[in-house]
């Protein structure tokens, strides 16, 4: 009987030992993150970067596109005598954004005229050829550029005043427009495409 009573209470002190122990090791592990610096302390958790918005993109969204563009254009000079650094103010002065990126490579095909290309979507392609302007009219020539990707880009072209030295043709899925940009001698008017719109003031 003696023997029988001490079996009983040797199980249950065990039991107990047992019980607490097991909430020891729940509540370890439960209230404090395992150390993985090495250095006793907490991990830092690093807060995700936020990338300020494109302002060239940006520009996209503030023009009032018409059903069928496909792309808009600034004149960023005023005339014959404008040089890169003054068409680059232009830029910034007029359309309340850093040119940087769309004058970082410009197209420069020789010229006096300075104009910002804004595509409206990414998916549109655009090929700069060369206008030969032949007797007949014009003859595209050579490929210089091809541009995608949607990023607004400068172009400087026309070292006449009568005639376009460029071909632009601009490509969305089957939609397309092509067109040599030029100031008109009538009015000063910027004369593109009948798939682009011309911008003269910000929205």
């Amino acid at each position: 009987m003696k023997n029988t009573l001490k079996l009983v209470i040797s199980l249950a002190v065990l039991l107990a030992v047992v019980t607490v122990g097991s909430h020891l090791i729940l509540h370890q592990t439960g209230s404090t993150p395992p150390d993985v610096s090495g250095d006793g302390q907490k991990p830092s958790i690093s807060e995700p970067e936020v990338k300020p918005e494109n302002p060239l993109t940006e520009i996209v969204s503030t023009i009032e596109w018409g059903e069928n563009d496909l792309y808009a254009m600034v004149n960023l000079a005023e005339n014959y005598e404008i040089t890169t650094a003054e068409a680059y103010q232009n830029a910034q002065t007029q359309w309340g954004f850093s040119a940087g990126d769309a004058f970082e490579n410009p197209y420069q095909v020789g010229g006096y005229e300075w104009h910002l290309m804004i595509p409206r979507y990414a998916e549109v392609e655009i090929q700069i050829y060369e206008n030969l302007f032949v007797d007949a009219g014009e003859e595209k020539g050579e490929l210089l550029w091809t541009h995608t990707g949607g990023a607004p880009f400068v172009l400087e072209c026309n070292e006449s005043d009568l005639f376009s030295n460029v071909i632009v043709e601009v490509a969305c899925g089957d939609q397309s427009d092509k067109f040599s940009p030029m100031i008109s001698l009538m009015d000063g008017a910027l004369l593109i495409g009948e798939r682009g719109q011309v911008l003269t003031t910000r929205k």
